[in-house]
């Protein structure tokens, strides 16, 4: 008869059904809440950004200097003290830009861990913009979003965006053209890859 026995050496076994299964106990966890246990999810944002003009203004740029992929699954915009007509903002993902103000003034962004025991930081470079900072398109425009103009919006990608070492995102938003002055943060919630999935 075969047994399988516990490999630390505390004597217990393993059982087996009727129907010759091995009994086990398992955890369905998501990508999302396994990466969080370990230290592996974050909060990236700007902070609170003026914009004063209804010209775009370039809002956020990450760059992933990990050795393994960033996930990003939505972006976050958090708008206070609007002023100005109504109309429709349009917000731009911008995929691997590399030049602009928003780089070359490179004022650091924020970053948490979504583990408030885990003193882990992500190896990325994090800038948030201001009024009128540029920021190239990169290989391209990858997406469009025409956001409400809600206190708060998630912003889902079509689907994830994964970011390999080396590759970086920009975001940039253009207020309706009678806006004079507003408040705005932009963040992502991020996953760092790893050996998660």
């Amino acid at each position: 008869m075969n047994v399988i026995t516990d490999g630390k050496g505390s004597g217990y076994s393993a059982e087996v059904t009727a129907n010759h299964r091995l009994k086990t106990t398992g955890v369905d966890l998501t990508l999302t809440e396994a990466a969080s246990e370990t230290g592996d999810t974050y909060n990236l944002n700007t902070g609170t950004i003026a914009l004063t003009s209804a010209s775009e203004s370039a809002l956020f740029y990450v760059k992933n200097n990990e050795g393994t992929n960033l996930i990003i699954e939505s972006i976050i915009i958090n708008f206070k003290d609007y002023v100005g007509t109504a109309g429709q903002p349009t917000l731009h993902v911008y995929r691997n830009p590399s030049t602009g103000t928003i780089i070359s003034n490179a004022v650091a962004g924020v970053q948490s861990n979504r583990n408030y025991g885990s003193k882990k930081a992500l190896d990325i470079d994090i800038f948030q913009g201001a009024n009128g900072n540029t920021m190239n398109t990169g290989d391209s425009q990858v997406e469009v979003f025409l956001p409400s103009t809600a206190a708060l919006t998630f912003v889902e990608f079509s689907t994830i965006v994964v970011l390999p070492k080396g590759a970086a995102i920009g975001i940039s938003y253009e207020p309706p053209s009678g806006m004079t002055s507003m408040n705005i943060v932009a963040a992502f919630n991020v996953t760092l890859n790893g050996t998660q999935l």
